[in-house]
């Protein structure tokens, strides 16, 4: 079965002006293009389907291997048939004549200029459709146009961006639930030092260690704070406004939050201060 292209152009009333180029662009051009490549060529005013015109050209725009959507004259049933096209995503070659304006819907899309009185110009632009279909012929599938590329950029911004609030929600929720949860009496061993004095051990050699991150695992929520769980406690970094950085944290058995830091100028500078006020009040939290 023979591949179709189906012409999208304007066509006017017989003998005038659109049809003249119209039909000068289908012999001096398309059919030298697409018919040694194994193309039916197709164009509404050369069907011989007896039902409706309209039915058998929107068939077509649907079914086609490929279109050639000819801009020129601003024609308003071109301009609809085309963006039908595009809202199916199948392969399009654009063209135009010189002396029409590219439409702004479809400014970023390339479109090929041609002067349908230069025999010169005419030739070029069998060149330039023939170098398009062979690259629509070795990348099946491969479709770009504006409406296409703008539903896909929405689509990742909104996935993105639902999957960064649930994961930020979820991670808020689960430090609550441990900040909640007291540790099984059973679980403790009296022999080896108190959960509490293992977590301000390690909370002080990281101080010491000038809060090396290493080991810490922080992660970055969606609204660009930094969380982490590390010697029981949960610790949450927050930007302010002026580049500035909050900090809090709390400790997962006992539910005890030390008190809030003053801010800092760096999110190392917070981490640091909220490790020295989990240090400096050690006696208060142990006592909890």
């Amino acid at each position: 079965m023979a591949k179709q292209c189906f012409i999208i152009t304007p066509l006017g009333a017989p003998d005038s002006d659109q049809r003249k180029h119209a039909d000068r662009v289908w012999e001096l051009v398309l059919e030298k293009v697409f018919k040694p490549h194994g193309y039916e060529l197709v164009r509404s005013d050369k069907m011989d389907d007896p039902g409706q015109i309209t039915d058998a050209i929107f068939q077509c725009i649907a079914e086609s291997d490929v279109c050639v959507a000819d801009l020129s004259f601003l024609n308003p049933n071109v301009m609809y048939e085309l963006g039908v096209r595009h809202c199916l995503r199948l392969p399009t070659i654009q063209i135009k004549s010189e002396r029409t304006q590219n439409p702004f819907d479809t400014k970023n899309q390339r479109t090929i200029d041609f002067d349908v009185e230069s025999e010169e110009s005419l030739t070029a632009l069998k060149a330039e459709i023939h170098k398009q279909l062979e690259w629509i012929e070795r990348n099946p599938g491969i479709v770009s146009n504006p409406l296409t590329n703008a539903i896909v950029r929405s689509r990742a911004d909104f996935d993105s961006g639902l999957i960064s609030r649930e994961l930020a929600a979820l991670s808020r929720r689960i430090t609550e639930l441990e900040a909640q949860t007291p540790r099984p009496v059973q679980d403790i061993d009296a022999t080896e030092p108190t959960d509490k004095e293992t977590n301000l051990e390690s909370l002080k050699k990281a101080a010491d260690a000038n809060l090396d991150n290493d080991g810490v695992g922080w992660v970055k929520e969606s609204d660009g704070s930094l969380s982490a769980q590390f010697a029981g406690f949960g610790i949450a970094l927050r930007p302010q406004s002026k580049g500035r950085w909050s900090s809090s944290a709390t400790h997962s058995i006992s539910g005890y939050s030390v008190t809030y830091p003053t801010w800092r100028d760096s999110a190392e500078l917070a981490k640091k201060a909220i490790f020295s006020a989990i240090e400096n009040e050690a006696d208060v939290w142990q006592d909890n």
